[in-house]
């Protein structure tokens, strides 16, 4: 079962959980295959790593995903998910299309969680992609 911390402290604040939501403990327990960890060092060489190639400055919880990938080294054929919950600008249904189909990545699903399909309520959805080989 899982407890509440003490303190949570980290430069991905916006992501950062001190007790856990019994809801979402269960959602991730069904649909989660794999919580890959990352540290602060991480977080910070994804956000310079964005920043270098893209030129963008992330807000550090968006950048949490990116330091899963960079560290754990994720190659084609990974699953990628995003999750997109309310207040988010991504809609995630048009999200596949809007990454483009090169050849490998045709395979998107987006299964909604939650009480209905429009992005401004309260649902919760997961955009699964498989990653295609870099080209």
């Amino acid at each position: 079962m899982p407890e509440a911390t003490g303190r949570v402290s980290t430069m991905a604040d916006g992501i950062a959980v001190r007790a856990p939501v019994l809801g979402a403990v269960a959602w991730m327990r069904e649909y989660v295959d794999a919580m890959p960890l990352v540290d602060e060092k991480d977080c910070r060489r994804a956000l310079r790593t964005v920043r270098d190639a893209l030129g963008l400055i992330l807000e550090p919880s968006g950048a949490v995903g990116i330091a899963a990938a960079l560290r754990h080294k994720l190659r084609a054929g990974s699953l990628g998910t995003i999750l997109c919950a309310r207040g988010t600008p991504i809609d995630c249904r048009r999200l596949p299309s809007e990454l483009g189909t090169r050849q490998g990545t045709q395979d998107a699903s987006i299964h909604p969680i939650g009480h209905g399909m429009d992005p401004g309520d309260d649902t919760r959805h997961t955009c699964t992609r498989r990653l295609a080989s870099p080209q």
